[in-house]
C-alpha cells in the first residue's frame, strides 16, 4: 500500500510539471507568431520608408528630364525660325536640326517613361495610405511606427527568452520525475531507504533529458513560424542541420534551433535558413554574441540591404572586418544598419561602403542609432537634394548623380568635397557641409568627408577591408 501510495504521488507529481511545461510551450508558439508578424510589419514599413525614398529621387530626375526636354524644344523652335528667315537653309542647320529634333524626342521617351514609373511609385504610396503631397509628415509617421514597432519586437524578444528559461527548468523537474518512475519497480523493494539511495542518481541524466526537451521545443517553433508540416523532409533537414552544427561547432544544439527561428521569424524560408546558418556561426564566434542575437541581427541587416541568403558569408566577413577595426560591436552596426540598410540599398550602395562608414562613424562616438539617422539622411539628402543641398553641390561644382540619375558611389563624393572645401575656413567648411548634410547629420557628414581626405584616392573604403581574412 505504501509503495503504491508513492507511485500515485509521483505520478500525480509528473502530471503536475507537464501541465505548465505544455502551457508554457503554447505560450512561446503564440508569442514567436506575435514575434514573427512583428517583423513582417516591420519588414512593410521598412519597403514604404524605401518607396519614399525611391519616389523622391524619382520625382527630381522626372523634373530634371522636363528641364532638359524644355531647352530641346526650345532649341528646335530657335533653329527652325532661324531656317525660316534665311529662306534657303545650309546643310550645316538641317544638320543641328536634326540633332535637335533626335535630342528632343530621346528626352520625351525618357521623360515619359520616368513619369509612368513616378505614377506607379504614387500609386504603390497610395494603396500604402501615403500620400506624396504630405510625405514631410508620413515620413514622421513612418519613423514612429518603425519605433513602436521596434520597441515591441524588443519586448516580444524578452518574452520569448524569459518563456525559454522557464521551460528549461520545468523540463528539468519533469526529467527528474520521469526518470524516477521508471525505477519505480525497484522502489518497491527498496523502502524509504531505497528511494532516498536512488533520488541522488536523478540528477545525473536530468540536464541531459532537459536539454533535449528543449531542442525539441525549439524546433517546434522553427516548424510553426516555417509553416512546415511534422513529418516534411525540409523539417527534417532543419534537425539534422541543427544536431550537425551542435555537435561540429562551439555552438549546442539547442542553440543552432534557435538561431533557425530568428532567420524564419525574418521570412527566410527552410532552404534559404540551411544556407545561412554557416555564416552566421562564423559571424556569432568573432561577434563573441548569442547565436540567436546574431541570427536576429544578421538576417535583419540581409533583409535591409536586399541582400540573399547566400551572401551570409560575405556579411559576416564585412561586419567582422567593421567592427574588429573600429569602435563598434556587433549589436552597435545591427542597429545602425536598421535604420540605413533600407535606404543604402535603394540608392545601390553596397554593404562594404555603408559599413565602412559606419565605422568611421563610431570612431567617432557616432554609433547606433545615431549613426545610423546620420548615414539616412546624408545618403537621402544627396540622392534628392533639397534646395540648400542642391545650391551647395552646385557651389563646390559636386554631382551627387551619374549621368543615368543614380547615386554616385559615396567614397567618390566624399573625396571630391574634401577637395573642394579643405583650402576654405573652417566656418565656411562647417556651413557648406550644414547644407549638404542637414542639422542632424552634419556632424556625421565631418567625419566621412575628414576621413575621405586621408587616403589619395576615392577607395578608402576597400583600404578598411583589405586583411578582412585575416580578422577572422
Amino acid at each position: 500500500m505504501a509503495n503504491d501510495l508513492r507511485l500515485r504521488v509521483l505520478l500525480d507529481a509528473i502530471d503536475k510539471a507537464s501541465a505548465p511545461l505544455k502551457q508554457i510551450s503554447k505560450g512561446s508558439l503564440e508569442t514567436a507568431r506575435e514575434l514573427k508578424a512583428a517583423r513582417d510589419r516591420l519588414k512593410e514599413l521598412n519597403a514604404q520608408q524605401k518607396d519614399v525614398s525611391a519616389w523622391r529621387t524619382q520625382l527630381t530626375q522626372t523634373r530634371e528630364t522636363g528641364q532638359a526636354l524644355d531647352a530641346a524644344r526650345a532649341k528646335v523652335r530657335a533653329i527652325a525660325q532661324e531656317m525660316a528667315a534665311t529662306g534657303a537653309p545650309t546643310k550645316a542647320m538641317a544638320s543641328s536640326m536634326r540633332t535637335a529634333v533626335r535630342e528632343a524626342q530621346r528626352l520625351k521617351t525618357e521623360h515619359q517613361q520616368q513619369a509612368e514609373k513616378l505614377q506607379q511609385l504614387r500609386t504603390k504610396l497610395h494603396g500604402a495610405g501615403i500620400s506624396t503631397r504630405d510625405l514631410g509628415n508620413h515620413e514622421r509617421t513612418l519613423r514612429e511606427q518603425i519605433g513602436a514597432t521596434n520597441k515591441a519586437i524588443s519586448t516580444q524578444s524578452r518574452r520569448m527568452d524569459e518563456l525559454a528559461s522557464r521551460q528549461a527548468k520545468l523540463a528539468k523537474a519533469r526529467a527528474n520525475l520521469e526518470k524516477a518512475q521508471s525505477q519505480s519497480a525497484k522502489m518497491a523493494g527498496m523502502g524509504v531507504a531505497g528511494i532516498a539511495g536512488g533520488s541522488g542518481a536523478l540528477y545525473a541524466g536530468a540536464k541531459m533529458i532537459g536539454a533535449g526537451v528543449q531542442f525539441d521545443s525549439d524546433m517546434s517553433k522553427v516548424q510553426a513560424l516555417t509553416r512546415l508540416d511534422k513529418q516534411s523532409p525540409e523539417l527534417a533537414a532543419l534537425r539534422a542541420q541543427a544536431r550537425q552544427l551542435g555537435a561540429e561547432t562551439m555552438f549546442s544544439a539547442t542553440d543552432a534551433a534557435q538561431g533557425q527561428g530568428y532567420l524564419a521569424m525574418a521570412g527566410f524560408d527552410p532552404k534559404s535558413i540551411r544556407a545561412a546558418m554557416p555564416g552566421m556561426l562564423d559571424l556569432a564566434k568573432a561577434g563573441d554574441t548569442g547565436l540567436a542575437e546574431t541570427s536576429d541581427i544578421a538576417s535583419n541587416i540581409l533583409t535591409g540591404m536586399n541582400l540573399k541568403a547566400a551572401d551570409m558569408g560575405r556579411l559576416g566577413d564585412v561586419l567582422v572586418g567593421t567592427f574588429t577595426r573600429s569602435n563598434t560591436n556587433l549589436a552597435m552596426l545591427g542597429e545602425t544598419m536598421k535604420y540605413v540598410a533600407p535606404v543604402a540599398s535603394s540608392v545601390g550602395q553596397d554593404i562594404e561602403t555603408v559599413a565602412a562608414m559606419a565605422g568611421k562613424l563610431g570612431d567617432a562616438g557616432i554609433q547606433g542609432s545615431m549613426g545610423g539617422t546620420a548615414l539616412r539622411a546624408i545618403l537621402g539628402r544627396l540622392s534628392a537634394p533639397p534646395k540648400s543641398a542642391a545650391k551647395a553641390l552646385e557651389q563646390l561644382g559636386v554631382k551627387g548623380k551619374d549621368a543615368q540619375g543614380n547615386l554616385r558611389d559615396m567614397p567618390s563624393i566624399l573625396k571630391e568635397i574634401y577637395e573642394k572645401t579643405r583650402k576654405m575656413g573652417s566656418a565656411d567648411r562647417a556651413g557648406i557641409l550644414k547644407d549638404i548634410a542637414g542639422d542632424e547629420a552634419v556632424a556625421g557628414m565631418q567625419v566621412l568627408v575628414a576621413q575621405a581626405g586621408r587616403y589619395d584616392s576615392p577607395t578608402w573604403v576597400t583600404n578598411q577591408f583589405t586583411h578582412i581574412g585575416n580578422s577572422l
